[in-house]
Parts: C-alpha cells; structure tokens; sequence
C-alpha cells in the first residue's frame, strides 16, 4: 500500500515531505536516510515493518520533494535537528519514537539524541524511545577514534574517501552539476549510490553541507560519550557494507 502524504514545516520555513505507512495506532518509528538517498530509500523496510509499526519516512532538506534551501547554512546539525522535531511533532506529538537511521542519517541522528539542551522544556532526548544506527557513527565518537592514528583507522579512512572529497574547494559541486561525480561514486561506492530521483542540485549542495557537519570531527565533546540517556536503548552502529 503506498504511503500517506504530508508536508511537515521546520522553524526556518523549511517545508519537508513526509511518508507515514500502517496503523496509526502503532508505535511509531521514524527513519532518516543519508546523502544522497531520499526518503524511498526505506519503502521496502516501511513495508516489512508496517505491521508491526507505524512507519514514518521523510525526504531530509535539500532532497527528494522537500526543500532545497540554496545556503550551505541551513544543513547544520541544529537545523537537521529543528527538522527532526518538526517531523516528530506532527506524527507523534504526545509519546517517544524509534529511530532508525541510515549513513548521514545516522550522523544527524547521533547529534538529536545525544543533545541535552531543551527545546521549550523538552530535550529530544525525552522523545526518543529507542535508535539503531546503520554505518553512520556520532561524529564525536569519530573524532577520536580518527584520533587514535591505528591500522584500523587507517582503513576506515580508506573506505571514507569520499568524505575528504567533499571538503575540496568546488570540485565536488562541479561534479554533482556536470554529471560525473554520480560516474565516480556509482565506481567507488557501487552498493550505496543507487541515485534514485536525487537531482545534481541536491548533490552540490549536500556537498557543502558534509563539510560543514564533518567538520565536527575536528573538536569532539567528550561529555558525549556518555551516550542518550538511559532511557533510550541504543544499538551498536551496524555495518552493512554501505549496502
């Protein structure tokens, strides 16, 4: 069954699209895709959880059919996160949610429940009721691990190429707008870059908005490492070859 329709507004205007598949009486699990996917990335999970959960799916700023917001500026973390809440609020105003999270998804989603400020006397902590994070570590927790100079950070590093790549000056924007960084990445990442309905604009500008959450890496909080708070049950970051 395709999914329901809504249009979910962020505090900054934002308008972002938003799927909901099940019962509306079930628990409620909202799932963040990463870059540069949008949010059909989880139609076939939606439809193997909907019996169970009301599943809920949006397109994250700047894909898909929600808003492309032209500045690098608006796709930090806060504001990924204002988005979060906005989706929240209107699909599950008064009890928690799960999250499920994938790639830059993840990433974001470290970021929502692992901060403690409140938002008018609600952390988003409090509406968060359990998260599984798909090869999307918290960028704090990366930090440090890239810190740590072993083999195995080495390897990772090998396998993030790409992250390095958008950090350069242009050339990744470049790339998304003439064509050829979708060549590049379908080579390098075969298994995640499935490209749906992504358009090159999309692409030039997640560019801008991976070097602006990456650069988180430079300064980890250690405070951070204490993780959600206890109510929230956390998996481990789940590998799945990028697929």
């Amino acid at each position: 069954m395709p999914p329901s329709k809504s249009t979910a507004t962020s505090s900054d205007g934002t308008r972002l699209a938003v799927y909901t598949y099940g019962d509306s009486g079930a628990p409620v699990l909202v799932c963040v895709h990463g870059y540069p996917d949008n949010a059909t990335l989880w139609e076939p999970v939606a439809e193997l959880l909907a019996d169970d959960f009301q599943v809920v799916t949006y397109d994250v700023r700047g894909a898909g059919h929600s808003d492309h917001p032209s500045s690098t500026k608006a796709y930090t973390l806060d504001r990924l996160q204002e988005d979060f809440r906005a989706v929240i609020d209107q699909v599950s105003p008064d009890q928690p949610v799960h999250v499920l999270a994938h790639d830059w998804g993840s990433i974001q989603s470290w970021h929502f429940v692992t901060d403690p400020a409140p938002t008018a006397g609600v952390s988003l902590q409090d509406r968060i009721a359990s998260f599984v994070s798909i090869s999307g570590p918290s960028l704090d927790h990366a930090g440090y691990f890239i810190r740590r100079r072993n083999r195995a950070t080495v390897k990772q590093l090998l396998h993030s190429w790409y992250i390095f790549y958008f950090h350069l000056p242009w050339l990744p924007e470049r790339g998304w707008r003439k064509g050829w960084a979708h060549r590049a990445f379908r080579r390098g990442q075969p298994c995640a870059c499935r490209f749906r309905v992504v358009q090159a604009g999309s692409g030039a500008l997640g560019s801008g908005a991976c070097r602006r959450t990456t650069a988180r890496m430079s300064s980890p909080n250690r405070a951070i490492f204490a993780g959600p708070r206890p109510g929230i049950r956390a998996s481990a970051s789940l590998d799945v070859g990028r697929c």
